[in-house]
């Protein structure tokens, strides 16, 4: 009986019939599928399942869910896939076979070639149930073990290899383990060994430094003896391969299936994938030779042609050997358009990137990258990235090549040529070309030359087949594509409304276009447009198949992140950054994990995408965001100055100035925090400047300014009264408002907030601004408005967003509060976790505990919250009085002298605030009322 099914675990889970995906299988059936295929021949219990996959239900709906999953797994994959035993649940293998069994036969066998080809990656790696926490630590157990058998299975197979002589499949085991253990220095040690003995010593020494970084950065250990020795001799040239011959050593750069007896500009490995061309590789021309005179030279003569033939077809017979190590950086040059039609070349060069950011073995060098790379050569990152001009950078980047694309038209014939370049003298590594007789035609022939140049980088056959077309992951209307590429561009330079519009006329073109409705997600809800987000990364959900496995990755953690399912976009970013390590992978992870709060995991990642690319500016910001969080302030600066000499202008970008000059305030520098600030006044930006004036109003109100801090938030205001900019307006006017009841000034403060409420009007406004406008009202006095606002929130809020519920959640809870029900605001947050608004959540927290009369809780927690440092956000209002509240609990609990503390700290903050400020002249006479008692009693 033939085999249907197969199960894959390594690198996701999912199920195969016939060699295709089967759709339809639910999270918790695949999860069955997978367990019980793990206990194999010895079967699980029925108990056991119940535990890993329904553990929170009780036992009678658990067997009901659980029977009820077999019987569909029965209906839909066959009534014999699962044979039920006396105790046990069993796969029959004659219906079902997985990955992870051929795996463990493979082992147990002694095969460990077979086994590290199954190893696609950690087990069930990306896959999650939601509420079934005991499958999770299952398969974290079981992804460990496989991951040790996986590694000795690598090692055993490079031992193999090399003994073999197999020098460059040694260094590709090598690569796998140094992937799955970098921090390994007798891994690291043996790679470089690997790539130097198949004659690549350039590189062993990148492997060789790449690890020493990454042990310093990650670990902060010196670097390994081993490796340096190893280094030093690389790099003195005293290296001597035991294999390769003079040759290889001689040109130790240049991928050895890319210098094969044929012709080396008409590398392709398989003539049949590029129809159009001609196929112009051959065998070398045989040396001339006079007649044999013995049989023993007809022998050699007879040998010598049949190895050139041998050389020749085996790449076709056998497929080439990779020609490029995996995740090598190339550059893609700017296209050469001789089409004569406008923006075609732009077009046909962003599908390209999407084809060639499919292989494993071509990553390309970040925009980013490239900018800094031609500032430091004195040019524009706005220069047109010629070929020679690519060729340089490439070469001060130590990339492997330059991808080139040239579009030409000739008669009525358009011409595709696609070449690799080496940066070392220019030369062609490999050259590519195909023709298409009409418009129509040239996607379909971009995806032709993109496949050609897969192989010839070293891509398998098979994984080239897998691959889908390029117009069926990008549009098939070069219109579209055109307006894409140009939107893309229009991002790249930040001119995002440009970029949404020119994204919004190529949906229209083809509303099937799944990459442009991505990016207007992402671009919509960075316009705090989330409807509009939503749309249309529903539409792109809908037209998912069309997106390549990298697009679908990125669109899945895009789609959690806005449902507000952070752990669940980290899992994807995770295995993005895994089976797509660069820079923006990487840093995406990292940023993830910073934005749950998770920095001592989010460092390494950040740092891990610094090793892509070191000049990555918002990589460092982040990081100094994280160590902000850590209280490493000094490392903070550290980072943010590295910031600034990647990106000379992103220290007044967005809310990044914001940050930047925060640091300063924690660290008592308030002058050098009104001069970052006021740099943002300088710009050209009105929203820009806006920044800058409520940064100084924040800065003004925490040292007790206010008069100040209302002329800066004016200005704000101002800046920010065009309609485009109206969800600036309210969280400037709601400040505003804060000020001026601070002033004492509630009319004012209240025509503030009526402006706010009419604002937010003119479109949609998001849960969480829509709660700290509530909050405004509520300390204004306006419950009622408030409580319109909350219903606002719950016809707004997504149920699933964690962030939508904690809005909700704590603005029903200043309610509460406001009309004296501090048991009902505490029940309100109590199991509100979401760290979106911790800060606003604690001070909660101590006021109704304070309400409810557990004063000595109340105290600690307030205590707590005075004792950070929130400078620049919403929650900057309460804690700078928090050392009211402090005092007040101290005095209520019989303790004088914390009170007389925590006044005095509130006083020594506003030693040049404004004289006749309400909130200065009341603390001024608890103060003194505290200190004449104290002076009493002695």
């Amino acid at each position: 009986m033939a085999i249907v099914f197969r199960l894959g675990t390594f690198g996701g889970l999912w199920l195969e019939r016939d060699g295709q995906r089967a759709e339809g299988t639910g999270l918790r059936r695949l999860g069955l599928l997978a367990a019980v295929a793990a206990a194999g021949e010895r079967g699980i219990t029925r108990d056991r399942l119940l535990l890993l996959l329904w553990p929170d239900s009780t036992e009678a709906k658990a067997r009901h869910a659980l029977a009820q999953a077999l019987h569909a797994i029965r209906r839909d994959l066959g009534a014999d896939i699962i044979r039920p035993g006396p105790i046990t649940l069993l796969i029959d293998p004659a219906y079902l076979t997985s990955d992870f069994g051929e795996f463990q036969d493979a082992i147990a066998a002694g095969e460990p070639e077979r086994a590290a080809a199954l190893y696609g990656g950690p087990f069930l790696d990306g896959y999650y149930i939601p509420e079934a926490d005991e499958f999770e630590r299952w398969a974290e157990i079981e992804r460990a073990r496989l991951r040790e058998l996986a590694l000795q299975a690598f090692e055993a197979a490079a031992r193999r290899a090399t003994e073999a002589g197999r020098t460059q499949d040694a260094a590709g085991y090598w690569r796998r383990l140094n992937i799955l253990a970098p921090h390994n220095s007798r891994i690291a040690v043996e790679f470089m060994t690997a790539l130097a003995e198949a004659g690549d010593a350039g590189g062993a020494i990148q492997v060789g430094r790449g690890h020493d970084q990454l042990c310093r950065q990650e670990l902060g250990l010196p670097p390994d003896p081993a490796v340096g020795a190893l280094l030093t001799r690389l790099t003195r040239g005293e290296w001597r391969s035991s294999s390769a011959g003079p040759a290889a050593a001689a040109q130790p750069d240049r991928p050895a299936s890319l210098d094969p007896p044929s012709l080396a500009t008409a590398a392709v490995p398989d003539p049949q994938e590029h129809q159009d061309a001609p196929d112009r590789s051959g065998p070398s021309p045989l040396p001339h030779r006079s007649p044999p005179a013995r049989s023993r030279t007809a022998a050699i003569s007879i040998a010598m042609i049949l190895g050139a033939l041998v050389l020749w077809l085996a790449p076709r017979f056998f497929g080439a050997k990779p020609g490029f190590p995996e995740g090598s950086l190339i550059v893609s040059a700017d296209p050469v358009d001789l089409s004569g039609i406008p923006g075609l070349g732009r077009a046909l060069a962003s599908a390209a990137s999407v084809g060639l950011q499919q292989s494993r073995h071509l990553t390309l060098l970040s925009r980013s990258r490239i900018n800094a790379a031609l500032g430091r050569m004195g040019r524009s990152g706005d220069s047109v990235l010629t070929d020679s001009l690519a060729l340089e950078v490439a070469a001060r980047e130590h990339a492997r090549a330059v991808f080139s694309l040239t579009v030409n038209k000739v008669g009525n014939t358009y011409s595709l040529v696609g070449r690799l370049l080496s940066p070392t003298d220019g030369s062609d590594l490999a050259v590519h070309t195909v023709s298409a007789q009409q418009t129509d035609d040239l996607l379909p022939g971009l995806d032709r030359l993109i496949r050609q140049v897969l192989a010839t980088a070293g891509d398998s056959r098979p994984t080239r087949d897998s691959l889908p077309a390029l117009p069926l992951v990008t549009t098939r209307s070069l219109e579209a594509l055109k307006l894409y590429a140009e939107g893309t561009e229009s991002a790249r330079r930040t001119n995002y409304d440009r970029a949404t519009a020119l994204y919004l006329r190529a949906v229209a073109i083809d509303s099937e276009f799944a990459l442009a409705h991505v990016a207007l997600g992402a671009a919509q809800y960075l316009n705090n447009d989330r409807p509009a987000g939503d749309r249309h990364y529903a539409m792109a959900l809908r037209f998912r198949d069309r997106l390549t496995f990298r697009e679908q990755l990125l669109l899945d953690s895009r789609l959690a992140t806005a449902r507000g399912n952070l752990e669940a976009a980290s899992r994807i970013d995770l295995v993005l950054a895994e089976r797509y390590p660069s820079r923006q992978t990487w840093y995406n992870y990292g940023t993830g994990l910073l934005q749950m709060g998770r920095c001592p995991l989010a460092i390494p990642a950040l740092r891990r995408a610094l090793t892509f690319d070191s000049t990555s500016a918002l990589a460092h910001i982040n990081l100094a965001t994280c160590y902000k969080i850590l209280g490493e302030n000094r490392i903070a600066l550290d980072e943010y100055a590295a910031a600034e000499r990647a990106d000379s202008a992103v220290l007044v970008s967005l809310n990044i100035n914001h940050e930047w000059g925060g640091l300063f305030v924690r660290l008592g520098r308030y002058a050098e925090a009104d001069a970052a600030f006021r740099r943002m006044l300088g710009r050209t930006s009105q929203a820009d400047q806006a920044r800058g004036r409520r940064s100084l109003g924040y800065l003004a109100m925490l040292q007790g300014r206010y008069r100040e801090a209302i002329d800066h938030l004016t200005k704000a205001v101002s800046l920010t009264s065009s309609p485009e900019m109206y969800q600036f307006r309210i969280r400037n006017e709601v400040t505003l408002s804060e000020a001026f009841l601070m002033r004492g000034s509630p009319h004012q403060a209240s025509q503030e907030l009526d402006s706010a409420l009419k604002v937010t009007g003119l479109g949609y406004v998001e849960p969480g601004l829509l709660a700290l406008l509530g909050r405004g009202l509520v300390r204004a006095g306006r419950t009622a408005d408030a409580r319109q606002v909350l219903a606002r929130i719950d016809a707004a809020a997504k149920p699933e967003n964690t962030s939508d519920r904690s809005a909700r959640a704590l603005l029903a809870a200043e309610l509460a509060l406001a009309r004296n029900a501090p048991a009902e605001a505490f029940d309100a947050i109590r199991g509100d976790v979401d760290p979106t608004f911790r800060d606003w959540r604690t001070n909660v927290l101590g006021r109704s505990l304070a309400g409810r009369g557990i004063l000595d809780s109340a105290l600690t927690v307030t205590a707590a919250f005075a004792a950070q440092q929130l400078f620049g956000i919403e929650a900057q209002g309460d804690w700078v009085l928090a050392p009211m509240q402090v005092a007040l609990l101290s005095e209520k609990l019989g303790d004088p002298g914390t009170a007389v503390s925590a006044l005095q700290s509130l006083l020594e903050r506003w030693r040049e605030a404004d004289p006749d400020l309400p909130a200065l002249l009341e603390v001024r006479r608890r103060l003194e009322r505290l200190q004449r008692e104290s002076r009493t009693d002695r």
